[in-house]
């Protein structure tokens, strides 16, 4: 099976399901051969824990004689950053019992349509927010709370500039207690500010 690094567009893919391994026989956009054999363990611990049950549920779908195959989740790339894959595909042979021998199909990157479509549903969220007329509190949570739905982002803080110039931290998440305590009040003259 290919990783996530060789995935360019559209790949088409072929797939051996013998045993406990995956053969598999791809031919990238570029037309690059990617042929991978791996333990079918390994497919599954480059998703996100939070895809893994949709594409359980999907792959349970096509082995209980569904035709047709489809599901979007996220790969995780050798660099640590993340790739969302549309994978679509159909069964080609079944052995007596049913059990599926070869597929094929694609694995499309729609990194992008995912990436727009978390960018309008931020801007969405936090127009409905702004028109509620949130307090002060109320809209600094918001506006950190939209910027760390931004793909890459787990934790930080929103500092606010005060009339003397210093910043003070107003909102965070996943940060330690030590980081805040020295840094949730920057003065004017810091290069952390």
């Amino acid at each position: 099976m290919q990783t996530a690094n060789d995935i360019d567009g559209e790949t088409f893919l072929a797939v051996d399901l013998g045993g406990t391994n995956v053969r598999a026989a791809a031919i990238s956009a570029s037309g690059q051969l990617l042929a991978r054999r791996q333990a079918l363990e390994s497919v599954f611990t480059a998703l996100t824990r939070d895809d893994l049950p949709a594409l359980v549920e999907a792959c349970a779908r096509q082995a209980d004689a569904a035709p047709r195959f489809e599901s979007e989740y996220r790969v995780s790339r050798s660099d640590g950053s993340w790739l969302w894959v549309n994978v679509r595909g159909r069964v080609l042979e079944r052995d007596g019992s049913g059990r599926i021998l070869r597929s094929a199909g694609t694995i499309t990157d729609v990194s992008k349509r995912k990436h727009a479509e978390t960018l309008l549903q931020l801007q969405h969220d936090f127009t409905g927010i702004l028109l509620k007329g949130p307090d002060r509190e109320t809209l600094f949570q918001a506006i950190l709370d939209c910027a760390l739905r931004l793909p890459g982002l787990d934790g930080g803080g929103l500092y606010w500039r005060n009339t003397d110039e210093s910043y003070a931290l107003v909102a965070q998440r996943g940060l330690s207690p030590a980081f805040i305590a020295a840094t949730g009040q920057l003065p004017p003259e810091s290069p952390q500010a």
